[in-house]
């Protein structure tokens, strides 16, 4: 069982009860960082049963310092990824942040063969940029930041 300073840690999956998928759950218990679990799985999920979509069900923190957020999962690896071939979708359920966590972030990862990357210069020239605005209790306070970010 994890736990804090464990150093050992046993998956246990899914019942065989969909032949063409594998779901897995983890809590960090914590405000651990939901997208290193992602990122730290997805070799697993890739190389384990190549040919099968696994599901991932991640709690804990989604936004919290010293670690990709949640949206960079979404907006920027997942792109990236597609480009080598890998499918991954990532949904935020609940958003969870310092100190307490309580964040839940799905993600379904599949492939049908990982390739290497190519990037041309016309792929690497932004067309646009996109931005995430967020933030706990004062909504007000996220509608001023997008407003003042589209105006100029």
């Amino acid at each position: 069982a994890g736990g804090v300073g464990a150093v050992e840690i046993t998956v246990c999956g899914s019942k065989a009860t969909d032949i063409n998928q594998d779901v897995f759950e983890a809590d960090a218990g914590t405000a651990g960082s939901t997208t290193l679990m992602l990122q730290a799985s997805l070799p697993v999920c890739l190389l384990r049963r190549p040919t099968l979509t696994t599901r991932l069900r991640l709690k804990g923190g989604t936004n919290v310092p010293f670690s990709p957020g949640l949206d960079h999962a979404r907006l920027v690896l997942a792109p990236n990824l597609k480009l080598m071939g890998v499918n991954l979708d990532v949904t935020c359920v609940k958003r969870g942040f310092m100190p307490e966590g309580g964040g839940t972030l799905e993600a379904t990862i599949s492939s049908d063969g990982i390739k290497p990357i190519v990037l041309d210069a016309t792929e690497a020239s932004p067309e646009r940029i996109d931005g995430v605005v967020f933030g706990r209790g004062d909504e007000n306070g996220g509608n001023r930041l997008r407003a003042a970010l589209s105006s100029s």
